[in-house]
């Protein structure tokens, strides 16, 4: 069966980071996708999705909370991986180039006119909605380092509903401040978050720092509600090409296309879904049994690949570094396309250029995991945010 592309905007994982063995996954690439159909795709064993607010601590600080599930709702202000650099990708973001002027200590943002998927713009207020929570609240982001964003910026405004202008307290390179700091930033519905609790009505609460701690608790209280993950109106407004429909608390995800995307290469699947495992043993099984669109292969499994194939996938060999919650990797992998489907950009979704993201703890340490550590800022953010395009066996239809 031919295969099929999945939308250039969704972020999938190929490589699992869950254990020091090696895996090996199915992937690959299609330069003209097919319409309509079901993705499945194994997430890594014991481990899904458990926070869905773009605003976290070191916990979640994870590319199964980012860049499988986050950001396909609300995609940061800077999508970085543009090819095998770890460099901003300007078409497939929100935000323009960022200008820099006086000797680099002032930046003028500007961004697309992108839409909410109810229908209203996406604007600066809610860049700032976001910045002004992470400001009252900076000590509980997960990548919080102090002198770093946001304190080497004295002073914000926003000029129109495109176009905000920060100052800032020093000269700055202009790779490393969008690279590292402005990369940050994700972009939120203030007209439908900026409140303090389920019957407070939308306001400019964030424009205080009480005001935006009260947001940010009852943001997080909602949050940690996961059963209503699929029915909370919160959740519902994204601008992102994927709206979720459904969400089980043992780890089942699906994702429908946000008809409202206003970014480039929109989602052309019916449905995507991420399948949850207790194990790789299970996850392999599902895999053999023809259960899954997208799917990895235990080390100790490597010599069933011929059999993998003529399954219908192919099998591709990549370097991975993961890390997760409690555990980090550094294993050679294989990676699986179909035959005749494009290798070009190629690459593990936990780990997009040849080396993983990683993340801090609040306090500017490794946070779980240490074998991350030594890669930059900016190629670690990237790797967990970054939309890559994979293919994989044919969906099945609806």
């Amino acid at each position: 069966m031919a295969a099929i592309a999945v939308s250039a905007t969704l972020a999938l994982a190929s490589c699992s980071g869950s254990s020091s063995s090696g895996s090996s996954s199915v992937s690959g690439t299609q330069s003209t996708p097919s319409s309509g159909g079901v993705v499945t795709f194994a997430e890594s064993p014991d481990y899904s999705p458990t926070w869905i607010l773009p605003f976290y601590s070191g916990e979640f600080f994870t590319i199964q909370e980012q860049g499988w599930f986050e950001s396909l709702m609300w995609p940061p202000l800077f999508n970085q991986g543009n090819g095998q650099n770890p460099t901003v990708n300007y078409s497939t973001s929100l935000g323009n180039p960022p200008v820099y002027s006086d000797n680099n200590t002032v930046v003028t943002l500007t961004i697309k006119h992108w839409m909410w998927s109810d229908g209203q713009p996406v604007t600066t207020r809610d860049i700032m909605f976001w910045l002004n929570i992470l400001k009252a609240n900076k000590t509980q982001w997960a990548d919080y380092t102090p002198k770093q964003f946001p304190d080497n910026v004295t002073s914000i405004k926003i000029v129109s509903p495109y176009e905000i202008v920060m100052k800032l307290n020093g000269s700055y390179g202009a790779n490393f401040f969008t690279g590292n700091e402005l990369s940050q930033i994700t972009p939120i519905p203030q007209h439908v978050w900026d409140k303090t609790s389920a019957s407070s009505p939308v306001g400019n609460y964030d424009q205080t720092t009480a005001g935006a701690q009260a947001v940010l608790s009852y943001l997080e209280s909602q949050a940690k509600d996961l059963k209503t993950y699929a029915t909370n109106p919160l959740w519902q407004t994204v601008d992102g090409p994927w709206k979720l429909t459904g969400y089980t608390l043992t780890g089942k995800v699906t994702f429908v296309p946000n008809k409202s995307y206003s970014g480039p290469a929109k989602p052309k699947l019916s449905e995507f879904v991420e399948i949850p495992f207790t194990s790789a043993d299970a996850e392999y099984n599902a895999l053999r049994a023809g259960d899954l669109t997208v799917g990895y292969i235990p080390a100790n499994d490597y010599t069933t690949i011929p059999e993998i194939e003529a399954l219908g996938y192919a099998v591709a060999r990549g370097r991975c570094t993961g890390s997760t919650r409690s555990s980090s990797t550094s294993t050679t992998r294989r990676w699986a396309r179909r035959s005749g489907s494009s290798t070009s950009g190629r690459r593990c979704s936990t780990c997009w250029t040849s080396s993983c993201r990683s993340r801090r703890s609040s306090a500017g340490t490794p946070s779980r995991t240490t074998a991350w550590w030594s890669t930059d800022r900016r190629q670690r953010r990237a790797q967990s945010r970054t939309p890559i395009p994979i293919t994989r066996r044919r969906p099945r239809r609806c």
